[in-house]
């Protein structure tokens, strides 16, 4: 990037930087950006909002790395259903992967501007769960949904200057461990403590239009007919962004993992990259 072009941008995102300065963001990493290569730079850019004072909480998924390591599994729906020995299975895979992100966060991020910040981590029991039960007669046994996310030790946690990171998982009072669609556990945090942005990184990269162009903006009632045409996953995933606004998020973004820089663009530019779900099309601060 040329000198007076970095200038124009940098310039250009300063009402962003002032606008998202102590606000709170829920994001979701899917279990599919673990295997990218641009992950390591979706943690820079992460950590770059650290710095610059925005609020945290990262879920993370594991679908693939699930997948691959429960390839019997049974499914409900688009549920898999979970007995005790993939439950301890689906513990360490989040495990890993959790282990992964904090490692990432705690290098000092070599060959970045960001080489030797201090980032604290915290992860944490943040969720707690119920099991999903008997559904059309079957017996979804570990698979639960969320019953209550622990807004206070959340808060306590960010106030104190930490990143959250929260595994797809949630414990029942009397300490039972159930699996959770990370979709739900990212959206229900947003959704408990009014964040200002729930972002799903994707590999679906925004919206199209039947032209084949980027919609930059839809609202919850116009994204009906998207839901209607997409596919089992990415609408559960368009589902979720839709629900979180409808109960109070001030928006939500989806954002491809794949493209180098692409939160940045979308939280720092006026057109944005992705797509981003508003109440009232009236905003051009994404």
């Amino acid at each position: 990037m040329e000198t007076s072009t970095y200038a124009r941008w940098f310039r250009g995102s300063t009402p962003y930087i002032s606008a998202h300065r102590n606000k709170t963001f829920v994001m979701l990493i899917p279990g599919e950006a673990f295997e990218h290569v641009n992950l390591s730079n979706m943690v820079h850019d992460l950590a770059l909002l650290h710095v610059l004072g925005v609020r945290l909480i990262l879920v993370h998924g594991g679908r693939p790395q699930i997948e691959q390591a429960l390839p019997e599994s049974f499914y409900h729906g688009h549920r898999r259903v979970t007995d005790e020995l993939a439950m301890s299975t689906i513990t360490a895979v989040n495990g890993q992967l959790r282990t992964r992100l904090e490692a990432l966060f705690s290098t000092g991020l070599p060959n970045s501007p960001l080489h030797k910040v201090d980032i604290p981590v915290i992860a944490g029991n943040f969720i707690t769960a119920q099991p999903m039960g008997i559904l059309d007669g079957v017996d979804h046994l570990f698979t639960g949904s969320v019953r209550r996310v622990e807004t206070r030790r959340i808060k306590n946690s960010l106030d104190g200057g930490a990143l959250i990171i929260q595994s797809p998982v949630g414990y029942s009072p009397s300490g039972q461990v159930f699996n959770l669609p990370a979709e739900e556990v990212a959206a229900e945090i947003a959704i408990a403590l009014q964040a200002d942005k729930l972002i799903f990184f994707d590999e679906v990269a925004h919206l199209s239009d039947d032209q084949g162009q980027r919609i930059s903006t839809v609202t919850p009632a116009s994204l009906e007919q998207a839901l209607a045409t997409t596919d089992n996953a990415n609408a559960t995933r368009l589902g979720y962004l839709q629900q979180a606004v409808r109960r109070g998020v001030t928006k939500s973004h989806l954002v491809p993992f794949t493209d180098d820089g692409a939160l940045l663009a979308e939280l720092f530019t006026a057109e944005g990259i992705g797509t981003q779900v508003v109440e009232q099309q009236l905003s051009l601060i994404h």
